[in-house]
């Protein structure tokens, strides 16, 4: 693994900061100044980084598919909910990231990893990575104007909302049904968009991640899986 990438995972900075960082001779390896960050790392080396050292060790990374059941939030910690820390009890002594995350009143599909780098491939909007989403919703069923307006982008508290594709699918017990993609993750970025027809999401149901589809696994479950 190149310098850059393994301290952009342990320090949470940009890119850009690190090869300041780096330039400014403020990072040696093995008790010598770096100066480039492409260095690759081997197993054992030592980092310092204005004092703060870090051992460079090549631990196999995890890889599950997770499908988080509603009413669970995505928290380490947290006062007044229950998260799901606390039902991935195995996972606890592990530094686990998540690749998709969804909010308390959502389910299905997300990624659990060890893996910066994939939580990065897999998160980043340049990437277009697809999540797949099965939406129930109260209110009018949106016109073709309405899904092209999400496909172009909604402005809202300064952000651009949109999806790639919104199909209806039906009605379900006097209720809407479609299905959305997303290539993009902003915070409850459907449950705004359809805030926006004055419509409110029942059940956000979150059934493929690029490739992977919840398919046949259970609430709650997880599905180990592997990269090559």
């Amino acid at each position: 693994m190149k310098l850059i990438r393994f301290l952009a995972v342990q320090l949470n900075l940009s890119r850009r900061n690190l090869q300041k960082i780096i330039k400014e001779g403020r990072v040696t390896v093995n008790g010598e100044l770096c100066e480039f960050y492409s260095k690759i790392l081997v197993n054992g080396d030592s980092i310092i980084v204005d004092n703060q050292k870090f051992i460079f060790e090549t631990i196999k990374n995890i890889y599950y598919l997770y499908y988080k059941p509603e009413g669970l939030v995505v928290s380490h910690n947290d006062k007044f909910n229950e998260t799901v820390y606390e039902n991935l009890e195995f996972l606890k002594d592990r530094k686990i990231l998540f690749a998709g995350r969804l909010d308390k009143g959502s389910r299905g599909l997300m990624i659990i990893t060890s893996d910066g780098e994939y939580v990065q491939k897999m998160t980043s909007p340049s990437n277009h990575v697809e999540k797949e989403y099965e939406v129930t919703v109260a209110g009018k069923k949106l016109e073709l104007t309405d899904i092209d307006k999400m496909r172009n982008g909604i402005l809202d508290e300064g952000q651009n909302l949109k999806i790639k594709e919104g199909i209806f699918l039906g009605f379900h017990k006097g209720l809407c049904r479609y299905k959305i993609i997303l290539t993009q993750g902003k915070k409850r970025e459907i449950r705004r968009l359809f805030s926006y027809f004055n419509c409110d999401v029942i059940d956000l149901f979150r059934v493929r991640i690029d490739e992977f589809l919840i398919s046949d696994m259970k609430s709650g479950e997880l599905r180990e899986f592997f990269i090559t």
